[in-house]
């Protein structure tokens, strides 16, 4: 009878090396295909904008990340909500209000280290297209039954410009006129496109956004205007980075360019 073969008795060194390689390839290859994901955006700028400014800031954003290669996080909001989230994070790079009033309150609590001019805008009615109520003036809003949907003083810049810039008595009148408050601009031009009020006390630089709505330069709004600028926050682990975006933001040839397109108008002391 044939004798059986002897069983090849195999390296165990050899079968550990081979094993170590395996098991390091499959790590590798997990780790490369989590790096994306796990590796955080430290080289991000994130800035705090103002709602009203969300169109010209994300083409700036855009703009400015494919000339340097430096990612821009935009977060929008109402313009007192985004200075008490920068004051309790303590986290973020930039912040863009729609008032610089707000950058003053914000020096105050010494939240920004510097700040430059970009933009203006002014207050308006804003209507559904045709303008089907007929709406001229406050005193329209006020002397019919119609509705009005408007920022919420305590969240947003428009709101705290029409109580402190109308007259008393005046904005006691719209405000008992208004149905509802809205933590920003836009979420009250939103509810006079949809139809759920007759009209909005809105920016004037959100023209384009709306194409739906008609606005009204109203007379008791001629001296409401908010000053956009931009300020590099205290906060800010990269201030140099900061400051190269808002220099960027306030420049005539990038920046305020992109405002002006998109309907603010340049500040006042600007050619």
């Amino acid at each position: 009878m044939a004798e059986s073969p002897a069983p090849v008795v195999r390296s165990k060194p050899i079968l550990f090396v081979f094993l170590g390689v395996a098991a390091c390839t499959f790590i590798f290859g997990v780790v490369a295909l989590l790096l994306p994901v796990l590796k955080p955006r430290a080289d991000a700028l994130s800035v705090y904008c103002a709602a009203s400014a969300k169109a010209p800031m994300e083409q700036i954003a855009a703009d400015y990340s494919r000339a340097t290669g430096v990612p821009v996080d935009l977060s929008f909001g109402g313009s007192q909500t985004l200075l008490a989230n920068i004051e309790i994070s303590q986290r973020g790079d930039l912040y863009l209000p729609a008032d610089d009033s707000y950058l003053v309150l914000a020096q105050k609590k010494n939240l920004i280290r510097q700040s430059l001019e970009v933009a203006e805008q002014a207050a308006v009615i804003a209507v559904p297209k045709g303008n089907p109520k007929g709406v001229q003036s406050l005193s329209t809003l006020l002397d019919t039954q119609l509705t009005l949907a408007q920022a919420n003083p305590e969240t947003a810049a428009m709101g705290k410009l029409l109580r402190d810039t109308l007259a008393p008595r005046l904005w006691l009148a719209i405000s008992n006129r208004t149905v509802v408050f809205k933590p920003n601009v836009s979420d009250a031009a939103n509810d006079a496109k949809l139809g759920a009020v007759d009209a909005a006390i809105v920016w004037d630089s959100m023209r384009k956004q709306y194409p739906e709505l008609e606005f009204i330069r109203a007379p008791e709004l001629a001296t409401v205007r908010g000053r956009v600028a931009i300020a590099v926050l205290t906060c800010s682990r990269q201030p140099q980075a900061a400051q190269k975006f808002a220099a960027y933001v306030a420049s005539k040839e990038q920046g305020m360019k992109r405002f002006v397109e998109h309907g603010f108008t340049l500040p006042q002391d600007q050619p």
